[in-house]
This record gives C-alpha cells, structure tokens and sequence, in this order.
C-alpha cells in the first residue's frame, strides 16, 4: 500500500539508478584490445538491446557472430603450391607432379579456394599431390570439391593423391567412398612416401 504514494517519477529516476549501476560501462574502454569484428558485435547487441528489445539483440548477435566467424575461418584457410626447391628437396619430379599445402578448414566459405585447381583451362598434370597436414576438417562441400578435382583429373589423364590428413579430413573422406575412388596409393601418409612411391614406379618401367 505505501508503494503506492511513490510518485512514477521517483520510481524512473530509482529505475536507471539501478540500470546504470547493472551495466559494466568499464567494459567499453576495453573495445580497443579486441578486434573490430567482436567490437561490431557487442556494440550492434547493446544499441539492439536499447532501441528494440533483448531477443532482437541476441538474434542479430548471433548471426554477427557466426558471419565474422565465417568469414575469419575463411581468411586462414590456404592453398598454396609447394615450391620447386621443397618438392626437388623431397623428390618429386617437378616435370610430371604439382604439389600443393592445403592449410586450414575446408567449408562451405572457404571451398571457392579450390577454384583454381578446378579450371578447365589449368594444364593437367600427370599427378596432382594435396598435402594436407594443416588442414583441420573438411564439411561436404569441401568434399564435394575434391571430389570434382579428382573427376577432373581422372578424365584427362591425370591423378589425385591425398596425404598427410588428420583425423576429422580423413574419416570423412574414407566414408565417403573418395579414398576407395582415388584407387591404391591415393591416400598416403606424407610427401617423402609419394616420392619414394613414384621413385618404385620408375624404376619397375625401367626395368
């Protein structure tokens, strides 16, 4: 009954009182240490909240959030060729074998990486080599990639070899069904086996 004799006004000013007080304003003078992606975020969720209301914040928070991680997982993500010196270091002929270092996570935002290998105009050589130690996991887009490189290469001659795969990369590509089409040899452990590989090859055409 007393609450009642409190003017609304009184009430307000307890109200952001106590508001303003809830909020860790210190927070704001820490933006400047983290990156713009996680500064876009919690000041688009804290504007979201004051303007709208709380379940639009988080939503469009998450959504932030899951872009910029996209996109971060993405920039990491490489597929560079392997020098001559490395591959002539290792023992692959650089006349007859392209090698490239996949880094990273091959996914649906990081697939359009492999676009070059993909062009119809690229040169096909005998052998292509995908090491692949760095690279993290795969989804079935990146799958699916491989898959059409392989395709690719197979109907102009050329081979795939896959080496090098962690765990996640290689159980997918077993259940897949890709490593059975890469035939014998198509998986293997590192770059010094391929070359020894191919060096038994050329010694048993030699002979």
């Amino acid at each position: 009954p007393l609450a009642q004799s409190i003017p609304l006004a009184t009430l307000s000013a307890i109200l952001l009182f106590v508001a303003w007080h809830l909020g860790d304003w210190h927070e704001f003078s820490r933006l400047r240490q983290f990156s713009m992606h996680y500064r876009a975020i919690l000041l688009a969720t804290f504007l979201l909240t004051v303007v709208l209301d709380l379940t639009v914040a988080v939503q469009v928070g998450l959504l932030l959030a899951c872009f910029f991680f996209v996109t971060r997982i993405s920039s990491l993500t490489r597929i560079d060729p392997i020098d001559e010196t490395e591959a002539e270091r290792r023992g692959l002929p650089v006349s007859s074998v392209e090698a490239y270092r996949v880094v990273g996570s091959l996914f649906f935002g990081a697939v359009s990486k492999l676009e070059g290998l993909l062009d119809s105009r690229r040169r096909t050589p005998p052998l292509t080599v995908l090491e692949m130690s760095g690279l993290i996991n795969i989804d079935t887009t990146g799958l699916d990639a491989l898959e059409s490189l392989h395709a690719l290469l197979a109907k102009r001659g050329g081979r795939l070899v896959l080496c090098g795969l962690q765990a996640q990369p290689a159980s997918l590509i077993r259940r897949s069904g890709l490593a059975d089409r890469l035939g014998e040899g198509g998986i293997q452990p590192d770059l010094d086996t391929v070359a020894r590989q191919l060096l038994q090859i050329d010694a048993g055409i030699a002979h």
